[in-house]
C-alpha cells in the first residue's frame, strides 16, 4: 500500500487537510476495459467524511482526466479502534451517511432524516418510520445499505430495526405542533401590540 499523497502527488488540494490525507492509504486502483470507470480502494485508521471523499473524486477527475469521459469512484474502508460503538459511530458519521443516502435515493435519505433513532443494548439501532406502502417497500434496502456502511466499511456490527408509526399518529402529532406554534404566534403578536420588541429568530 502507498499513501494517497504518494499515489497522487500532483493534485492541488489546498482546502483538504494534509494531515487528514496522510491517514489515507491506497490499496488498489482498477479500471474497466473501456477506461470509462476507475475504482480507487482506500483505507484509513480514522473516519473520513463522505463530503471529502466526494471532493477527492471530483479533484482527480478535473485535474488528472480533464477531457476524458470517466467516472471516478473512491471506495473507502476504515480500520477503527474498538472504542467505536454503533451509537458513537452514528453520532460521528451521521452526516456522511445522510449525504451518501441522498446521492443514492431521496426516499432513502428522508427515512433517516426524519427518523428518531434510539440505540438498544450494544448493537441494535431502532429508527422510527411512518408506515406507508412506499416505506414498507424501501425500508429493507435502507437497512441493507446502512448496515453495510456500519459493518463492511467501518467494522462495527450494528443491527437496524424499524419502528413503524401509524400514518394517523403522525398527522395528530403535526396538528398538535401546529397548535402550539399558532399559540406562540398569538403571544408574540400580543407582545408586539404592547410595544415589546421581538428578537429575530432563525429556524434550524
Amino acid at each position: 500500500m502507498k499513501s494517497f499523497l504518494e499515489v497522487f502527488p500532483t493534485l492541488q488540494m489546498e482546502h483538504i487537510s494534509r494531515a487528514l490525507l496522510e491517514h489515507i492509504q491506497v490499496e488498489k486502483v482498477s479500471a474497466n476495459k473501456e477506461g470509462s470507470k476507475m475504482r480507487i480502494y482506500v483505507s484509513s485508521d480514522i473516519l473520513v467524511e463522505k463530503r471529502i471523499i466526494f471532493d477527492l473524486e471530483g479533484i482527480i477527475k478535473r485535474q488528472i482526466f480533464p477531457t476524458k469521459k470517466i467516472q471516478i469512484k473512491i471506495l473507502e474502508n476504515f480500520r477503527l479502534s474498538e472504542q467505536y460503538t454503533p451509537k458513537n459511530l452514528y453520532d460521528a458519521y451521521k452526516e456522511s451517511i445522510l449525504l451518501e443516502l441522498r446521492e443514492y435515493s431521496i426516499a432513502q435519505y428522508l427515512i433517516l432524516k426524519k427518523a428518531e433513532v434510539v440505540f438498544v443494548g450494544e448493537r441494535i439501532m431502532e429508527f422510527s418510520v411512518e408506515r406507508t406502502q412506499l416505506s414498507e417497500a424501501i425500508v429493507p434496502e435502507f437497512i441493507r445499505i446502512v448496515e453495510k456502511i456500519f459493518f463492511e466499511r467501518c467494522g462495527v456490527d450494528c443491527e437496524l430495526r424499524p419502528h413503524y408509526i401509524a400514518h394517523i399518529e403522525r398527522k395528530i402529532q403535526s396538528k398538535d405542533e401546529n397548535s402550539r406554534e399558532n399559540g406562540g404566534d398569538r403571544v408574540i403578536k400580543e407582545k408586539l401590540g404592547n410595544g415589546v420588541d421581538q428578537e429575530k429568530r432563525t429556524e434550524v
